[in-house]
């Protein structure tokens, strides 16, 4: 099979003989011949990178809450709240496999993201704790709020928002 220069150089041409639409990777133009729903654009291999390292970053912050709920309790200086940090847990290891199990993270991204504010509101009612070692709240709070702005960033990403 011959290659064509329009093949070469991913365009085709009018009858003018000047550049037309641009082909897609199996010489379509335009989108007429799409037969599954695509995202606007081709993620970069960060994004797609940034989405994965969440997704097992979630389910090791979430096994980590469901196996050693009073380790987090005693670093935090909360009591009673085992069950709590467990179910957080267990919302954490889903927002994980919904990142990971697909080829569009928004939905698991966007999870993570409301998981996020709830941590967030959690730690400052953890203050007022009488056993509260505010430091290491503080602490947890910038790292929540850091990783909050990865989940946004990558959230928007994948929602085709932040372009």
């Amino acid at each position: 099979m011959e290659t064509t220069r329009e093949q070469l150089t991913g365009q085709r041409r009018g009858q003018s003989g000047e550049p037309h639409e641009p082909l897609d990777r199996r010489g379509y133009a335009g989108t007429e011949h799409e037969t599954a729903p695509t995202p606007s654009r081709r993620r970069t291999r960060s994004e797609q990178q940034l989405a994965r390292g969440l997704g097992w970053f979630s389910i090791g912050l979430g096994l980590t809450e469901i196996i050693a709920p009073r380790f987090l309790e005693r670093f935090l200086g909360l009591r009673g709240h085992a069950t709590l940090i467990r179910m957080m847990g267990l919302r954490e290891v889903a927002s994980g496999v919904a990142i990971l199990n697909g080829p569009y993270p928004a939905g698991g991204l966007w999870a993570r993201v409301g998981g996020d504010v709830i941590d967030l509101a959690g730690l400052a009612m953890a203050v007022n704790s009488p056993y509260a070692k505010t430091q290491n709240i503080a602490l947890a709070g910038a790292s929540v709020a850091g990783v909050t702005a990865l989940d946004v960033y990558c959230a928007q990403q994948f929602s085709g928002t932040g372009e």
